[in-house]
């Protein structure tokens, strides 16, 4: 019973957008929405430590264009903006670690490090049509 209790505390504690999600625009969504793509179009080659250095380095810039243009161009009140922050950085960061090229090990922790980040960006914004890495 006391368990019961628990879980009813835990989830009706929660603030309310973290039941509804954080407000998305059309900035964000896009730019997300290319970030996933690109992850998925390198995955394999990353995990199987065969990324090109070029498509690395393409990889980061193209990922780092887009947290660019979401930084600078979304219209998100300032709560989203805040829980966005931390995710950019990380998938700002990631991209930058795989676009270094050279060591696969390395690669593959900013691989999970970024998937991660995409991950709790689905569970946290109100992203309609957004699905995990794993579902293509």
């Amino acid at each position: 019973m006391a368990a019961g209790w628990l879980v009813y505390a835990m989830v009706f504690s929660q603030p309310a957008h973290a039941q509804a999600g954080f407000p998305t625009d059309e900035v964000l969504r896009t730019g997300m929405t290319g970030i996933r793509a690109a992850v998925i179009d390198h995955h394999t080659l990353i995990t199987h430590r065969r990324l090109p250095v070029a498509m690395a380095r393409s990889f980061a810039n193209n990922v780092g264009n887009a947290v660019s243009s979401i930084r600078s161009t979304t219209s998100l009140p300032a709560d989203s903006r805040s829980a966005l922050a931390p995710l950019l950085d990380t998938i700002e960061t990631s991209a930058k670690a795989i676009g270094g090229g050279g060591d696969s090990i390395r690669q593959m922790d900013a691989l999970f490090a970024l998937t991660k980040a995409l991950e709790t960006y689905g569970r946290t914004f109100d992203h309609p049509d957004w699905k995990p890495i794993q579902e293509r």
